[in-house]
């Protein structure tokens, strides 16, 4: 029987990861437009107009732009070897991959994602209460899962435990800065709604059980329930805030595995 050539669509885990990375947005040098923009005529409110180029080509084909048979074909569809580019660019970087080989685009995705956690970093350090009321409205519900009994675990365990890898230990540390504002923010709602905090967690664990079941643990479940937070706003303020929330549950065990 032959052999069912591979898809060059790389898995949904993968490219969260990759969009989590580049922060939805264009990784050419000077564009950074975002790639996911809200429309109320598209599939839940987003038209997606990003694309992921390989950088090493799926293909042995020698037409295609760089290709190289000596990559293994394995590790073409995973993150490492693609680069979020919107179609302009993809373009572009296609037309000349002389100009644009491996080497470069890798160089290229290495320079974006600095930026991108930069400018994370600088939404951090100045993040208003607004922002975090706006994050928590995504997430308050009435579900609440059964409670678990807290147990306290060194927070490079459970990064260990979850499969995170350096790149998600770095986005915990940022969003850690906030820890204090975030427990401010906490404890003020709990004054007049006394359920606030347990509504609150809530949000993020029944999302958290929903994507574990078909994505499992790692930097994909990390950066998806991120997404989730966000709610389709890509401002680096947003994802600040979705951070702070998301890594003060994590910290205190009551998101993602013990």
């Amino acid at each position: 029987m032959a052999r069912k050539p591979s898809s060059r669509q790389p898995p949904k885990r993968e490219l969260k990861f990759l969009w989590g990375r580049a922060a939805g947005r264009c990784s050419f040098p000077g564009c950074r437009i975002q790639l996911a923009l809200t429309a109320d005529s598209a599939p839940n409110g987003i038209f997606v107009i990003g694309e992921q180029a390989h950088i090493v080509a799926h293909s042995d084909d020698a037409t295609a732009p760089r290709s190289d048979p000596s990559y293994p074909k394995e590790n073409r569809n995973k993150y490492e070897n693609l680069i979020l580019l919107c179609p302009n660019h993809h373009k572009t970087v296609d037309n000349d991959a002389v100009k644009y080989n491996p080497s470069r685009l890798r160089e290229i995705k290495i320079q974006h994602e600095a930026w991108v956690d930069e400018s994370l970093i600088s939404a951090a350090s100045h993040l208003p209460f607004e922002e975090l009321e706006l994050v928590a409205n995504r997430l308050m519900t009435t579900a609440m899962p059964p409670s678990r009994e807290l147990t306290v675990v060194p927070l490079d365990q459970k990064i260990k435990r979850n499969n995170l890898t350096t790149q998600v230990e770095q986005w915990i540390t940022i969003g850690l800065v906030n820890r204090a504002l975030v427990e401010d923010y906490i404890r003020s709602e709990a004054k007049t709604d006394p359920k606030f905090p347990e509504r609150l967690k809530a949000g993020f664990v029944n999302e958290y059980r929903r994507l574990h079941n078909f994505m499992g643990l790692g930097n994909e479940l990390f950066f998806a329930l991120v997404e989730f937070a966000e709610s389709g706003d890509q401002r680096f303020e947003r994802r600040a805030a979705s951070l702070a929330v998301l890594v003060y549950f994590f910290e205190k065990c009551e998101v993602f595995e013990r």
